[in-house]
């Protein structure tokens, strides 16, 4: 698919409530997958009619698009950011606080409720 994921282990991670956010929104979150550790942060963007566009969108084919789709069952409207590692802990690591990170910046995290949840399978792409 892309270059720069060869070999790593890859997460994916579907944000939704972010149709409307600036370029700046995704740099400053790539900025912040840096400060965690990361060697960078891909994104795709998932428009109305659930076409994907972004930096990395042109390395995808069509069958790559819809299995993507299926796969993070990301919803209109939605972000898709990847991170990858070449050791799955380190990705798992980075891309667990980008989650917590994008969810304060869309609005998608309380900090003052608590709901535990058990993540028994990150989606590898």
């Amino acid at each position: 698919m892309f270059r720069a994921f060869s070999g790593k282990h890859v997460l994916a991670l579907s944000v939704p409530d972010c149709r409307g956010q600036p370029r700046s929104f995704f740099d400053n979150m790539q900025e912040y997958a840096k400060s965690c550790g990361s060697p960078g942060l891909a994104w795709l963007r998932i428009g109305d009619d659930n076409e994907i566009s972004g930096p990395i969108a042109k390395f995808m084919d069509s069958d790559q698009r819809q299995r993507l789709l299926a796969e993070t069952k990301a919803e209109p409207g939605a972000a898709l950011f990847f991170g990858a590692a070449g050791d799955i802990d380190d990705a798992r690591s980075i891309m667990s606080q980008v989650r917590v990170e994008a969810g304060k910046r869309t609005g998608n995290f309380d900090d003052r409720s608590f709901r535990f949840c058990w993540i028994v399978r990150f989606s590898d792409v």
